[in-house]
């Protein structure tokens, strides 16, 4: 009984002897290579009736001094479908995602608010970046 509370208390002291986490400064944006910038990174959507579907889009602007290519925008749920350039967006020039969000595509009856997460992957500094956009369906 005493070797298990040795082992019990070895065992606590060893775990709370765990690496304390370092705040790491933020990254500097290197403004010589690809930077996105995006108007918003959230949108609210309010809302939404469940059998209509809504369009919106995410602004973006290539505030760096290289090409930028997005590769692919993943939308996480087949109840969201994205269009984004597949072709370089040039320095200073500015894009759109484009999303669509059919509620329709959840559970039949389904209501009440969610929460959705986009991820864009592309050639710009602190890729990935996520899209996020939110509402209630009723």
């Amino acid at each position: 009984m005493k070797k298990l509370i040795l082992v019990l208390v070895a065992v606590a002291a060893l775990a709370s002897c765990g690496k304390q986490s370092e705040s790491k400064p933020a990254p500097e944006v290197r403004r010589d290579s690809t930077v996105i910038e995006f108007d918003t990174t959230f949108k609210g959507l309010g809302m939404v009736e469940q059998a209509k579907p809504v369009d919106f889009t995410f602004t973006f602007r290539n505030a760096g001094k290289k090409d930028l290519v997005i590769s692919e925008v993943e939308t996480g749920c087949h109840c969201t479908a994205a269009e984004y350039p597949k072709t370089p967006v040039k320095p200073g020039e500015s894009g759109e995602i484009k999303v669509a969000f059919d509620g329709s595509k959840l559970s039949k009856g389904r209501s009440g608010y969610f929460n959705r997460i986009m991820t864009v992957h592309s050639n710009a500094q602190g890729s990935p970046h996520k899209l996020r956009f939110s509402g209630r369906l009723q």
